[in-house]
């Protein structure tokens, strides 16, 4: 299903959204949308709009706090909303419960807050890791992430190497972070984002309340089996991400593909909660016991790997980009035909 809104049929002329999510409480879509056009970031004109499959069917509930480019709502209809590539995350309980404003729609003006609530500041680790425990190398990088030998991949934005190639520090959350996608498991609900720079798994655990209860990072592998040779291997940042079921996807915004979350991989990571090599979700503030923040088994306080390189994450290549360009985020079809110069007739 794809939309457009070129006309104000509900009241309001939109001229960019973003931070989309399905909720599965009433089958209807959520996200923010501006009438501003002048700004990436237009956070003093941001709405939090609700639309369904028919085109220009949004009508909005309130104004958001601020603008984000990743959301996800989870299955008892929570939107999340992360700003900055996760430095911030808000949230705002069961959006299917939210009326419509009286004589919607309205002019976006006259809407009122939404009430969201912050409940995580700073994605950081308290710094970077020593991973030498590793023996990991440039050219043990370069085929991990499925490039050639001697690559200079994005991942070294975030990895430091010595001079002899020898992989020395990791800092998985120095990178913003692409889409949120919710996953439940073992009763836990997850939200997963990918770093921009290494494709690290930002896993997000919340608790009862729907609150942040730690956060904590795993390194991935990329398997390209399965793509043709021509694929290309850029690997410079993700974009939108969906899930089918249990199985995530996320979009290459330099054109790579998209991918597909090995959901094995995934929980076997999250099998090893509480193990030494295992994930250990804790918040932000503070290096405590549990305050390692990364699926692996590292010293703290000083951050140091004390074992060898612990299990990835895979990401698997599964269907070509719709294009070859960064525009690739999404349903970005830059050279497509306009599907809506005949609009189908009412259902």
């Amino acid at each position: 299903e794809m939309w457009r809104w070129t006309v104000d049929s509900a009241g309001n002329l939109m001229a960019q959204l973003n931070a989309q999510g399905y909720n599965t409480q009433d089958n209807i879509t959520y996200g923010l949308f501006s009438p501003d056009s002048s700004s990436a970031n237009p956070n003093g004109a941001t709405y939090l709009c609700r639309f369904s499959h028919n085109q220009n069917s949004a009508e909005c509930l309130c104004k958001g706090n601020i603008w984000g480019n990743a959301a996800a709502i989870t299955s008892d209809g929570t939107y999340y909303l992360g700003h900055q590539g996760g430095v911030q995350v808000y949230k705002l309980q069961a959006v299917q419960n939210f009326g419509y404003p009286v004589g919607s729609p309205v002019a976006m003006t006259s809407l009122t807050g939404c009430g969201m609530t912050q409940v995580l500041q700073g994605r950081g680790t308290g710094g970077p890791f020593t991973i030498t425990a590793w023996g990991l190398t440039i050219d043990d990088m370069c085929t991990l992430y499925g490039l050639e030998s001697g690559c200079s991949g994005s991942f070294m934005s975030v990895w430091t190497a010595d001079g002899d190639g020898n992989m020395i520090e990791w800092l998985p959350g120095g990178q913003n972070f692409a889409d949120f996608i919710d996953f439940e498991y073992e009763s836990t609900t997850y939200l997963i984002g990918l770093g921009t720079s290494d494709a690290s798994v930002w896993i997000i655990m919340l608790d009862g309340a729907g609150d942040v209860a730690g956060y904590s990072y795993s390194r991935v592998v990329v398997d390209y089996t399965a793509s043709p040779s021509s694929t290309p291997r850029t690997m410079s940042g993700f974009g939108a991400g969906y899930r089918y079921g249990e199985r995530i996807y996320f979009s290459s915004n330099s054109g790579s593909g998209i991918f597909e979350v090995e959901l094995a991989s995934l929980k076997a990571v999250l099998d090893k909660n509480g193990l030494p090599d295992g994930c250990a979700f804790s918040m932000n503030s503070g290096i405590g016991a549990n305050g390692k923040r990364v699926c692996a088994d590292v010293s703290v306080p000083g951050r140091v790997a004390t074992s060898s390189v612990p299990d990835p994450v895979t990401l698997k290549w599964v269907a070509p980009a719709v294009a070859t360009t960064q525009l690739n985020d999404g349903f970005n079809c830059p050279s497509a035909a306009d599907p809506f110069t005949a609009p189908r007739p009412p259902s």
